[in-house]
């Protein structure tokens, strides 16, 4: 599917294909959903169900498109090739060959990431510079003390070594969930974990 979107060429950042704009369009009502019982009614009332209703459609038409491309090669002896890296639809077609199975599977993955990441990101900026924080020097110890044993760009292998940095991220989407179902799961304790390497203690919520 993102082929279908991006190239080798810069052009392809001008156009945009009729699912992925339906997608993006639908977006926000797709989310309001888990926060509105009356969603139903509410869409039908204000002519947003067709909205919706054809992001779904163009979206799934792709998406099944994919997979029965993908059943169809695998009928004629198509086999993985785990070395040539790790393709997920060929994952998903090891559990099953439902093809309604299948798309939601491949609909889950494609539709996250993207505005939790960059919320999470944005708490994390926050985190990190907030008053209340400066004793933690995180900014610069970060750079200093963790980003000091390389010359270039990160790679893999390098994120284990991020010990302050992944106790900063850990620590941040506990106290700055984004999705309500987020909220839910860390509101049921009332004590947050230590923090060893931000030297925190266990942490009592006072709730309101």
């Amino acid at each position: 599917m993102a082929l279908d979107i991006l190239s080798e060429s810069p052009e392809c950042l001008k156009s945009m294909p009729a699912y992925a704009k339906a997608f993006d369009e639908a977006n926000y009502l797709f989310d309001r959903r888990r926060r509105d019982l009356l969603w139903k009614i509410d869409e039908k009332l204000f002519g947003e169900d067709k909205i919706s209703q054809r992001a779904v459609e163009l979206f799934y038409e792709q998406i099944d498109g994919l997979i029965r491309r993908r059943m169809e090669t695998m009928n004629k002896c198509y086999k993985p090739n785990p070395e040539a890296g790790v393709d997920l639809l060929d994952l998903f077609l090891q559990s099953t060959q439902d093809v309604y199975t299948l798309r939601g599977m491949a609909f889950a993955f494609l539709s996250a990431g993207r505005d939790t990441t960059a919320y999470s990101i944005t708490w994390l900026m926050k985190e990190i510079h907030h008053q209340d924080n400066k004793h933690l020097d995180a900014a610069n110890r970060i750079r200093a003390k963790e980003l000091g044993f390389i010359s270039e760009f990160l790679s893999y292998g390098d994120a284990p070594k991020l010990k302050f940095a992944n106790a900063m991220w850990d620590e941040n989407a506990r106290l700055n969930t984004v999705s309500p179902a987020g909220q839910m799961e860390a509101a049921e304790g009332d004590t947050l974990p230590a923090v060893p390497e931000l030297n925190m203690p266990p942490r009592h919520i006072f709730r309101k």
